[in-house]
């Protein structure tokens, strides 16, 4: 965690640095507001049990850092963590919500923010009050996130999502890992729909979310 807060009375000149794990990249710290946390994540695999957090100065002021906590994880959480392969965080989004998730509801203390809707979109949101059972080997959503979603306003608007890929230090284009996680929310109703990542197919059949069950899609290789 971040928080700038112009401790160093340079408000004018916000610092830019990078943050690195061991040897390797994680990514770049762009403090673009004095008030304003900025919540970094990775999740990796530790060899030996003894992991290094470096803040590197790249000539656009004085690194610092707020907060650091570590969480241990089951190896099987992820399935796309291996010990040459780690995943850091653009965003972990909780839909048809405005509150945020975490600990205790997750038991990991990962942070699920509230999706913020684009005035454009015209989507629904739907909840329950009854329990969502994970019938996952990974990922372990919690009951909290599932009870609430998003559908869209009629069968012909689909739901989007999209981002900028952002260039850093190790990848001119970096690749992305999706996680879609589903669950249907309402009795008796039956939802069927493709998924689709830049225009392809994602998942070979059409996908229908199970009835207070959460289920997932998700990619294992980073596409470009």
């Amino acid at each position: 965690m971040f928080m700038y807060g112009n401790y160093d009375g340079l408000n004018r000149r916000l610092p830019i640095f990078d943050i690195y794990l061991g040897v390797n990249y994680w990514s770049t710290v762009n403090i673009n507001a004095t008030d304003m946390p900025l919540l970094m994540e990775v999740i990796a695999y530790v060899h030996g049990g003894t992991v290094q957090v470096c803040l590197v100065n790249t000539g656009s002021g004085t690194p610092f850092i707020s907060s650091l906590n570590l969480r241990p994880l089951k190896k099987t959480l992820y399935p796309q963590v291996n010990a040459t392969q780690g995943l850091v965080l653009i965003t972990r989004s909780s839909f048809g919500t405005k509150k945020n998730v975490r600990y205790p509801d997750d038991p990991y203390d990962r942070v699920w923010l509230p999706w913020t809707m684009p005035h454009s979109d015209k989507w629904l949101e739907i909840s329950t009050a009854d329990n969502v059972e994970d019938n996952l080997e990974s990922f372990e959503v919690p009951s909290a996130v599932m009870r609430t979603a998003i559908t869209a306003a009629n069968t012909s608007s689909p739901i989007r999502f999209s981002w900028d890929a952002v260039r850093n230090a190790d990848h001119h284009i970096p690749g992305y890992i999706w996680m879609l996680y589903f669950a249907e929310l309402q009795r008796d109703a039956v939802r069927e729909f493709y998924i689709t990542v830049n225009g392809e197919l994602a998942y070979p059949r059409v996908m229908t979310p199970l009835y207070l069950a959460t289920d997932a899609i998700y990619g294992l290789r980073p596409p470009t």
